[in-house]
């Protein structure tokens, strides 16, 4: 139960245990007595301990976003209610400081490991500090939307604390300021009582049009993006079939004037948590072994502190070539040690699942060397998502409600790359322009291609766009430009 009070001429202590019984009371509708006597009668108890006062707390309403998460050369980190405090409107608290040490805790361990450099820290603030200022200010905004009940009752918060403002400020003994401040407040409550019947109509206008405090915000709490930090946007990609969806903006949801109303849509978005799709892992017969969600293969348990690439295409045999050299670029980078788990994941229709698996599995060439132009090859076997179990260390799954094509619509071929947190850290599609319409949200990005494959017709192979985008999101050398 909360109860405003108006400092400086109220304070905590004016509410002793009676007083809280009485108000607790009150607001179920009934005397203190007849509580008391009721909650007897039920726990078969008596006297005027039935009705149990456990604690009091006073609490101030306040909006706050440390202006740094992170200090002593990211030696100390702040999260939780430590980074931001928010009002109590909508659960954010709680939600944003799980995400904090959701999005610190890889990165810390992927640092202590060895696997990423130190400067990986630095991104935690870049990442969870826009988060928390979009969350303070939908809190806010939801706090003001709480309070259209007791403005519709004639209970305006506002105009108490301006009865207050005034009366305190008046040059009068603090006795006779208290009691002014607690008449007027009375009078209020008696008059909005008394007209109360008259306001049953604005109030069921605002509960009837869903206006007043909102508890459940599916796109703020799944759909939020990182837009910078250890994220590769597309545009920031040097490959010459890529293409910035012009739709797009780089504000994310946060920048929205508008927030009621929002639905989660999944997306593979840069930036954006990795959404669900139900997926059938194969074994090397094209067997189904397991029924599994994309977000379970994402856990700590499975994928640890790799990354998941996760490439897909249509049964065209351009696709397919495309999605094999993606894969391959990531099976040779595994090798070398690269922190990297493979996944293919194979249309859902039965009959591409047989002709993958009779297709001869291809030998992929890929480069050993960083720069994408010259340098020795090497020959890794086997065809991608073209065959089950043709490439040892390459997951295989197929997509059983065709909600990961549904992701993309129109698009040949998918590589996303996933961090262990479940967040997208880069993505790469190739599909034609009239026709690829992948879903995203906004501050996302997107790449598409005409039909151009991404290694042959480009002056960056596979191999070097993989381990830049690595290197880039691990912290592991300066960006690339």
């Amino acid at each position: 139960m909360q109860v405003p009070y108006f400092p400086p001429l109220q304070s905590a202590h004016d509410f002793t245990p009676e007083r809280c019984q009485q108000l607790i009371a009150a607001a179920a509708g009934q005397s203190l007595h007849d509580r008391q006597q009721h909650l007897a009668a039920v726990r078969g108890t008596s006297g005027p301990g039935a009705l149990q006062l456990h604690s009091v707390k006073t609490w101030v309403m306040s909006a706050e976003v440390a202006e740094s998460f992170a200090a002593c050369d990211n030696h100390a980190m702040l999260l939780g209610d430590a980074a931001h405090r928010f009002p109590p409107a909508g659960g954010f608290g709680m939600n944003t400081g799980i995400q904090d040490a959701h999005n610190l805790a890889w990165k810390l361990a992927a640092v202590i490991h060895g696997t990423a450099d130190h400067k990986l820290l630095a991104t935690y603030h870049q990442e969870r500090r826009p988060i928390a200022q979009a969350n303070t200010s939908l809190s806010v905004s939801n706090w003001i939307e709480a309070i259209r009940i007791p403005q519709a009752l004639g209970l305006d918060p506002r105009a108490a604390s301006i009865v207050n403002s005034m009366v305190s400020a008046a040059p009068l003994p603090i006795v006779m300021s208290r009691w002014l401040l607690n008449s007027a407040l009375a009078a209020g409550r008696g008059l909005a009582a008394a007209v109360a019947s008259f306001r049953q109509g604005a109030l069921q206008h605002i509960l009837d049009a869903g206006d007043s405090l909102r508890l459940q915000f599916p796109q703020e709490d799944l759909g939020f993006v990182y837009n910078q930090g250890a994220v590769v946007q597309e545009q920031q990609q040097q490959l010459q079939c890529s293409q910035v969806n012009s739709n797009s903006s780089s504000s994310g949801w946060h920048r929205k004037q508008h927030w009621r109303g929002n639905v989660y849509i999944p997306s593979t978005t840069v930036g954006g948590r990795l959404p669900h799709c139900q997926l059938s892992l194969l074994d090397s017969q094209c067997n189904v072994k397991e029924q599994v969600s994309t977000i379970d293969l994402v856990t700590a348990d499975r994928l640890g502190l790799n990354m998941l690439l996760i490439c897909s295409s249509s049964t065209t045999h351009t696709a397919m070539a495309v999605a094999d050299e993606w894969l391959a670029a990531g099976l040779h980078l595994k090798q070398q040690g690269w922190p990297l788990q493979l996944l293919s994941i194979l249309p859902r229709h039965s009959s591409s699942i047989q002709a993958m698996a009779s297709r001869v599995s291809s030998r992929s060439h890929v480069t050993n060397s960083t720069d994408g132009t010259d340098g020795s090859s090497s020959d890794i076997s086997g065809g991608g998502s073209a065959s089950c179990g043709s490439q040892p260390g390459v997951m295989q799954a197929l997509s059983v409600t065709g909600t990961w094509e549904a992701l993309h619509p129109g698009c040949e071929s998918v590589a996303v790359l996933v961090r262990p947190d479940g967040h997208v850290a880069w993505r790469h599609i190739n599909g034609d322009q009239s026709s690829c319409h992948a879903k995203s949200e906004p501050g996302g990005m997107y790449s598409s291609s005409s039909g151009c494959s991404a290694g042959s017709n480009s002056s960056f192979s596979p191999v070097w766009v993989l381990q830049s985008v690595l290197q880039n999101v691990l912290q592991l050398r300066p960006h690339c430009h």
